[in-house]
């Protein structure tokens, strides 16, 4: 039901309840009524607006006049109004909270069952009483009575009576604010578990009032609501299910949401109930989140999340074992919290870093705990407390924000597997023995403070928690979800995931529902072994771990200790120390995970020593170039890109040379690798080289070569499995050098590398279009031929990867020296475009040429072009008249002339468009325009998306542009002629792709430049107020003129008179009131300030007659202060009797803006202060008219 309906339906259901109550309230006076205020809570949420409705507010939702106001930000929104208890004894009323009605949740009176909630009007009265009337459930103790009264008429002292399951309170009185009109009394002692009763009374000189209530009060007993979402899928239509529960049997009612960020918003064909459906077409394909919120009869309320995600061939809704969408391209930057910066403040310092990480390619940075404690914050010792050496909450909140804005998530080491010895949970069991209420929050031997407790390793000074105790798993559940919730997390790291996982096999699956539930992005990573064997979690991290125990509903991501662990002998540290083959590091890279499984894959941690330092600095490069471009989710220690050696101190500067091979290196993985990915081992002919590719869901790929070898290597490598053997060329270009390799279909099975000594290679598949191979001749000559005549003699090298032709030789014909390319694939009736850059030490002619691949070499484009020392690209189009598919060549005939011919970027592909044609019209014969005044270039095209427009005033020696990339079907551009004299312009046109095709005017046109003259009054002349005198000037190409009129020496002007015809040659001007001999008058040409002339020196105007005599009869009008003014000013006048006046301000013509008195009889001093906000800045009179004349001063607004 929409709210007009809403409206209608308890307009007509109340009305008759509500016609008697306000019949007579619009004439109550003050004295009569009761100051009544009207409370909503928000508990915590965010609310935008509350309104109070009802017949008092004609039932609108949303009357500004009955909005309630959080006036002091504490999420109480409060309305006070006056109501009349005599002709309002029940005032009924609902809340507007956001557009939704709602009863008032601390008033339980109702008319009947169902019905309207209202509120009883005495005098005095007790408008809330709280617990409300039948409440239930774990609530605070306090009893809270807000009472209210009319003016003169508080509640008396004496008559306060309150009684808590029949006893009475002593001295109520003493619990009640006169200030806040509130009664406070916290009844923990008198109120018993489940049914309670509590009356107040109060009285006055009007009368008495009492209130009572009745209610459930479970202490211990949790109320608020839970809720999942389940779903299931027919085609595409998506059923999605709350399955919610409340304690002590409290209702709930459900309200479902989607996110603003899905990629399509769907239509719910239900906002409320347990169940909504909705369909996704087929191409609103991406990410969908939707949400449901459970809310009690308590107003208590969850909110449950629920990702579904959409494909074009199928519907997929989330489970706690699938992973959000940006983890599939998350890489993460590990910081030691106490060890990347020296100094601590370790918030601060990543907020002033996050646009250097951001640069730098980072996704997602892991912070190694931040919690109180010892040993790096492994040894916690508080679990809600961040170590003050690291900075403050609000620094660490203002980090995550900061990093959330740029993108970069945040993931939180916690430590749950142990706590600190000096943690208080296990201080008291050291104090308190068997009486601790914390002894069975640890593992003991035997009685708990006295005897052994249970820990790992030699890390004596920090005992296991005892995940056999429920309290335990609530415990850190809820520490988990503040975290998360607080500061707006995006995942964990679990430190000794493998020891819970040891004591209890039920901890993490509980903790990651917990915490998907209500954040489906949410990721885990839990630090436990990734490796295949069969049975349960084993006691120690080994190969014999069963990982998808791990990824069963746990976590997305858990260690691959295999490929760096503490075995130094396989792995990368294997073979990267010579211990292992690339057939073994391969073996570990095939293994298969579950299918939501991301392993995490690393080098370094803060758990291992540097990779630098161990294996050296290119060592370090091919691990980290390995682990960035296999599946899994890829690490990287902070310092890695600098090359630290130290494990745990604070970063140096380092080695900065490395940053850009890091930037690229975490940038494409971003942008071209998915964690999802799969990996093919590509063959190759060298045994120390790994070749492999790693393929994405989309089909796209990348390919990878490393050399583990100290030695430089040549080999050749299989991309067959990529490829088919089909027609044309392929690309692959190394990110590194962005250099291309360029390779034919015939070719596939043997591609040529060569790596230097541990040197790493990843190649990008290129998309091309060009029919010419090589033609950036990065491969060298590669595909090219020089094609030598018996009279020529010539040599071609590349350097810079520019194509150069030395000429010893040149022959007598073009001919005589041939760059050719063969087999080039063009085609009957479609159409190419040529292009390349070229340059001479010489000027020199060259022919390009598109010829007959065999047979008579008949050509089929030719272009003659002129080359010089400056480097020039030429582009041209052509269309491929033969009547048969031909293979064609490319050449550049460069004979007759001894030349030194260099060339790049030589590009040859088809366009869907037939050769050009442009041809201009207009101005294009001998016109005549007026400069600052606006001409129309026009033109005629075909087959041309944009053109340029170029202007001359030399008779076309030099250009300048005037417009670029303009849209060439307008065929007309308005064009601002400029500020010049000269007989000699033109215009010239070209296409914006091909510079080449172009047309220009066919005879030069005229621009003549507009001229004023100012001719009276033009400096020396004496002129009195009031008076109309003739404004005069002379012109040239002129239509229209503004007249502009100051009266400080030209510093600043008003207005006058605009869009005056010129011709007139004469403007009627009444001098305005005023006193200055600095004045002048300024003449332009409508709308351009440019073309003007002003006064050519100062004349002076002085009062008239008529003022003096109005001064001699008193008449006073003071000059306004503040002048100038922004806002108000003053102004201060006398008449000397009584006399019809008034008081004007006017525009510099004399014209009335504004009548401040009109016709008023009045006499003696007066003063006026004015907000005089309609006024524009400028210069402005005001007039003091009476029978006698008129005074007038000048004013200025700012």
């Amino acid at each position: 039901m929409n709210t007009n309906q809403k409206t209608k339906l308890l307009k007509t259901k109340y009305a008759f309840l509500l016609c008697p109550i306000f019949l007579f309230i619009s004439i109550v006076t003050h004295s009569q009524t009761v100051p009544v205020t009207f409370h909503y809570n928000s508990l915590g949420k965010s609310i935008s607006s509350v309104y109070l409705t009802g017949m008092i507010a004609d039932w609108e939702p949303d009357n500004p006049n009955f909005e309630l106001k959080d006036q002091d930000s504490d999420g109480i929104f409060e309305i006070t109004l006056d109501l009349n208890p005599q002709t309002t004894s029940e005032f009924g009323y609902f809340f507007v909270v956001d557009g939704e009605w709602i009863e008032d949740p601390n008033n339980p009176l109702k008319f009947e069952e169902n019905a309207q909630p209202y509120m009883e009007i005495s005098d005095p009265m007790i408008s809330y009483l709280i617990p409300k009337d039948n409440k239930k459930g774990n609530f605070s103790s306090e009893i809270v009575a807000i009472v209210a009264f009319s003016e003169g008429n508080p509640p008396l002292n004496d008559s306060w009576e309150v009684k808590i399951n029949g006893t009475t309170i002593e001295n109520p009185s003493y619990y009640y604010n006169e200030e806040t009109q509130t009664f406070r009394y916290d009844a923990y002692d008198l109120l018993i578990k489940e049914k309670n009763t509590v009356s107040v009374k109060i009285g006055s000189s009007e009368g008495t009032k009492t209130r009572t209530v009745s209610f459930d009060y479970l202490p211990g007993t949790e109320t608020w609501p839970y809720v999942e979402i389940e779903g299931n899928i027919t085609g595409r239509e998506v059923t999605l299910t709350a399955n919610g529960s409340s304690p002590v049997d409290l209702d709930l009612s459900y309200q479902w949401s989607q996110e603003n960020s899905n990629p399509k918003q769907v239509s719910f064909s239900s906002l409320s109930g347990t169940s909504t459906t909705f369909t996704i077409p087929h191409e609103n394909t991406g990410e969908y989140m939707f949400n449901v919120e459970a809310t009690n009869t308590e107003g208590n309320s969850f909110t449950a999340k629920k990702i579904v995600s959409a494909k074009p061939n199928k519907i997929v809704i989330h489970t706690v074992d699938n992973f959000a969408g940006w983890i599939d391209s998350m890489n993460i930057y590990e910081i030691n919290s106490y060890g990347w910066v020296p100094g601590g403040k370790i918030f601060n310092n990543v907020k002033s870093r996050l646009d250097y990480l951001k640069e730098l390619g980072v996704e997602a940075i892991w912070f190694t705990p931040i919690t109180k404690g010892g040993g790096m914050g492994y040894w916690v010792e508080d679990y809600y407390e961040i170590e003050s050496y690291l900075g403050t909450k609000q620094e660490f909140k203002e980090m995550v924000d900061a990093a959330h804005e740029k993108g970069i998530k945040i993931i939180l080491d916690i430590v749950f597997n142990h706590t600190s010895k000096e943690h208080p949970f296990f201080q008291n069991c050291l104090v308190n023995k068997d009486n601790s209420q914390f002894a069975d929050f640890y593992i003991w031997d035997g009685v708990p403070g006295e005897s052994n407790y249970d820990y790992y390793y030699d890390w004596i000074d920090n005992p296991n928690l005892n995940y056999s105790n429920p309290q335990v798993e609530k415990y850190l559940i809820d520490v988990a979800d503040y975290w998360m919730t607080t500061f707006n997390l995006d995942g964990y790291r679990a430190d000794v995931a493998w020891g819970i996982e040891q004591r209890s096999n039920v901890f993490w699956k509980k903790l990651a529902k917990h915490l998907k539930n209500k954040n489906p992005e949410f990721y885990l990573l839990g630090e436990a072994a990734a490796s295949p064997a069969t049975g349960s979690y084993e006691e120690s991290p080994s190969e014999e771990h069963n990982k998808s125990i791990l990824f069963d509903d746990r976590f997305t991501s858990v260690y691959n200790w295999k490929l760096r662990g503490w075995d130094e002998s396989i792995g990368l540290p294997g073979i990267l120390n010579n211990h292992s083959s690339v057939n073994d590091l391969h073996s570990i890279l095939d293994e298969k995970f579950p299918e939501n499984a991301l392993p995490l894959r690393f080098i370094e941690n803060h758990d291992h020593e540097r990779a630098a330092k161990l294996f050296g600095t290119e060592k370090s490069k091919l691990a980290h170039t390995l682990v960035f471009t296999v599946p899994g989710v890829p690490l990287i220690y902070g310092g890695a890109e600098t090359g630290q050696t130290e494990q745990f101190e604070g970063l140096t500067e380092g080695n900065q040379s490395l940053i850009p091979f890091f930037k690229k290196l975490l940038n494409t993985r971003k942008k071209h690798i998915q964690n999802s990915a799969k990996l093919i081992r590509l063959p190759n002919t060298n045994q120390n080289v790994y070749t492999y590719v790693t393929i994405n869901k989309d089909s796209s790929f990348v390919v990878t070569a490393l050399n583990f070898s100290g030695e430089h290597t040549g080999l050749t490598m299989d991309l067959g499995t990529l490829y088919n053997a089909s027609e044309g060329y392929y690309i692959l270009t190394n990110i590194f050098d962005d250099k291309r390799k360029y390779f034919k279909s015939d070719e596939i099975n043997a591609i040529p590398l060569s790596l230097d000594a541990f040197e790493a290679k990843i190649y990008l598949p290129t998309d091309d279009d060009n029919l010419i191979i090589n033609g950036t001749f990065e491969n060298e000559t590669d595909y090219w031929n020089l094609y030598l005549n018996s009279e020529a003699n010539a040599q071609m090298n590349v350097l810079n990867e520019e194509i150069i032709i030395e000429v010893d030789n040149p022959g007598s014909e073009k001919w005589h020296i041939q760059l050719i390319q063969t087999d080039i694939k063009i085609e009957y009736d479609k159409s190419y475009e040529l292009s390349f850059d070229a340059s001479a030490n010489k000027q020199t002619t060259i022919d390009a040429v598109i010829s007959e691949n065999g047979g008579d070499y008949s050509d089929y484009f030719r272009q003659n072009l002129e080359i010089s020392e400056s480097r020039n690209r030429f582009k041209y189009a052509f269309k491929m008249e033969e009547s048969t598919d031909i293979n064609s060549r490319f050449v550049i005939e460069i004979g007759s002339s001894d030349a030194m011919i260099t060339m790049d970027n030589i590009v040859l592909k088809e366009i869907d468009k037939n050769p050009s044609e442009i041809s201009l019209t207009s101005p294009n014969d001998g016109e005549k325009f007026i400069a600052s005044e606006t001409a129309s270039v026009e033109w005629e095209s075909e087959n041309i998306e944009n053109v340029d427009i170029y202007f001359s005033s030399d008779n076309g020696t030099t250009w300048e542009v005037i417009v670029e990339n303009l849209d060439a079907q307008e065929g007309n551009y308005f064009w601002d002629i400029p500020l010049i004299n000269s007989s000699g312009c033109m215009i010239k046109i070209t296409s914006s792709t091909y510079p080449a095709i172009f047309d220009t005017s066919e005879s030069t046109f005229e621009i003549a430049m507009p001229f004023i003259e100012v001719l009276y009054p033009n400096g020396g002349e004496e002129l009195k107020t009031e008076k109309e005198i003739n404004i005069q000037w002379s012109y040239e190409n002129v239509e229209f003129i503004d007249i502009y009129f100051s009266s400080d020496g030209g510093n600043n002007w008003q207005i006058i008179g605009s869009n005056i015809n010129a011709v007139e040659e004469i403007y009627q001007w009444t001098v305005p009131e005023l006193n200055s001999s600095e004045c002048m008058i300024k003449i332009t040409k409508s709308g351009i300030q440019d073309i003007n002339d002003s006064s050519n020196g100062l004349f002076t105007i002085s009062p008239n007659t008529n003022s003096s005599i109005l001064n001699e009869k008193k008449y006073v009008l003071k000059q306004n202060y503040p002048n100038p003014f922004t806002e108000r000013t003053t102004i201060d006048f006398s008449v000397p009797q009584n006399s019809d006046t008034e008081l004007n301000i006017l525009n510099l013509n004399g014209e009335i803006l504004k009548t401040l008195i009109f016709n008023r009889n009045i006499s003696g001093k007066q003063s006026l202060s004015l907000k005089l906000n309609e006024l524009k800045t400028g210069i402005y009179i005001y007039e003091l008219k009476t029978p006698q004349g008129s005074l007038r001063k000048m004013m200025v607004r700012f």
